[in-house]
């Protein structure tokens, strides 16, 4: 890139060397011209030097700044991979820890069954939540149509229930629980929610009225506002149920993720 700078500021300010005026000198010498012509015709050679030897000035010049800017990037991009080596002082200061006092382990009865463990977190108050935002959402589609359509909490339970099943018996897709095929029909799911009725729970799932949230670039617009209701109910609930030791351990997400999204970076 710098050589083709070089070459366009090289090729811009070098001008037509002035042959034509060094032929006139020496076709009037030898025609024996008059003295002011000849005097005449050194003055416009001087001209014209003059305005060669600036030009060149010029050209010059604006290559050294190309090469001053150069150097300037090449040093910018040095110093981005100085390495600075951090020297500890040996002299140790005293550190006062208070001991630590407060309770530690479960704040609430903990069952070993697994869907009494499911309800301390996700509690009646957080279902009946998204069963009516959910009904909200399909009566707001289906608004103006005949038909209506509704859920309840006992059915949004089992949905979630069913989605946790689906992630221990893997298909190649989620209508292959419903299949025909007995390869693929998987019975404890679909002996007990119709597949019309499980993809219509999908399709109008919600957490919050989407038409009272701001909308992008406005005051109070989040990212995650469609389930953050959900995620700060979650999050109260988790700091209720359990008290965090003194030595904690923050680790990487365990499941694998190599996608680049907002979401990733912010949790």
């Amino acid at each position: 890139r710098l050589l083709s700078s070089l070459l366009t500021v090289t090729q811009k300010w070098t001008p037509t060397l002035p042959h034509q005026h060094a032929l006139w000198g020496r076709e009037g010498e030898d025609r024996g011209e008059s003295e002011e012509g000849d005097e005449g015709g050194d003055e416009g050679g001087d001209e014209e030097g003059e305005h060669l030897e600036e030009v060149h000035t010029q050209g010059i010049v604006k290559i050294l700044e190309l090469v001053r800017d150069f150097n300037a990037l090449q040093i910018s991009r040095i110093s981005t991979r100085i390495t600075y080596h951090v020297v500890w002082d040996t002299v140790r200061s005293p550190v006062d820890v208070q001991p630590f006092s407060e309770p530690v382990g479960p704040a609430v009865p903990v069952s070993s069954d697994p869907v009494e463990l499911f309800n301390l977190f996700f509690t009646d108050e957080i279902i009946q939540g998204i069963v009516t935002e959910t009904n909200r959402y399909a009566a707001q589609c289906l608004e103006g149509k005949p038909t209506t359509w509704e859920t309840n909490k006992e059915e949004i339970q089992a949905y979630f229930g069913f989605y946790i099943l689906m992630g221990l018996v893997r298909e190649p897709e989620i209508r292959d629980y419903w299949s025909n095929d007995d390869t693929f029909h998987y019975s404890p799911i679909a002996g007990r929610i119709a597949r019309v009725q499980f993809e219509e729970i999908s399709r109008y799932l919600h957490f919050v009225d989407r038409q009272q949230l701001p909308a992008r670039g406005t005051p109070g617009h989040h990212r995650l506002q469609r389930v953050k209701p959900i995620l700060d109910a979650l999050r109260h609930r988790c700091s209720e149920v359990y008290n965090p030791g003194p030595n904690l351990s923050v680790d990487e997400a365990m499941i694998p993720f190599k996608g680049k999204t907002y979401i990733h970076k912010q949790t």
